[in-house]
């Protein structure tokens, strides 16, 4: 099968956090699911406040389980997850599953999953916490700029190309990747106060 996305060397465990954004379903749905025992989780280096680890295998069983919810029964979806368990789906068989006298396509859901994956791995090489940085808050690699201070910005409408003018230590790829940042690991609790003179979240620097 075309070959999972690789974070430090090796297939990811990712956090339910991240397995969220990487199925598309809400992390409350992930949690529900481990806790049921529907999809099981590891053991994982902590990592944003998690302690929970779930499988490539896990992922693609979220992503196939909503793409057709509705469509299979409880017992398909057991179905499902086991056979993804005993194997993962193959190109030489055209990414297809053999649920009884079912068969499915994974194609989908492995290209969906494999491309988050990939996004996943550009954030964690873009964006850095410092504690002497912005008192730790999440900053674009190289420069004091917080992610959830641009998160803010395209919040209120502000567009790429304006960020970009805005901020030019920062590129297209950089700027994607603190955004995808702020929206998998939201801010808890309340906004903090900006660390730099004079600024707030939401107040752009005059060019």
């Amino acid at each position: 099968m075309e070959k999972p996305a690789e974070i430090d060397g090796q297939v990811p465990m990712v956090s339910p956090r991240e397995a969220a954004y990487v199925s598309g379903l809400s992390e409350k749905t992930v949690q529900q699911a481990i806790d049921r025992q529907e999809i099981s989780s590891t053991a994982a280096p902590e990592r944003e406040g998690q302690g929970r680890g779930v499988s490539y295998d896990a992922l693609l069983y979220l992503s196939m389980r909503k793409r057709l919810s509705g469509l299979i029964t409880g017992y398909g979806a057991r179905l499902l997850r086991d056979e993804l368990m005993r194997e993962l789906p193959r190109p030489e068989s055209g990414y297809s599953l053999e649920l009884g006298p079912l068969s499915l396509s994974a194609e989908p859901d492995v290209r969906e999953v494999n491309q988050r994956l990939t996004e996943l791995k550009e954030v964690r090489a873009v964006i850095v916490r410092d504690p002497e940085v912005l008192g730790g808050e999440p900053v674009v690699a190289g420069t004091r700029i917080g992610v959830y201070f641009l998160a803010e910005l395209a919040g209120q409408g502000a567009e790429e190309q304006e960020l970009l003018e805005d901020y030019p230590s920062l590129t297209p790829h950089t700027l994607q990747a603190a955004l995808t940042y702020a929206r998998v690991y939201p801010r808890r609790g309340r906004p903090r106060k900006a660390a730099w003179p004079g600024g707030t979240v939401l107040k752009r620097r005059r060019r």
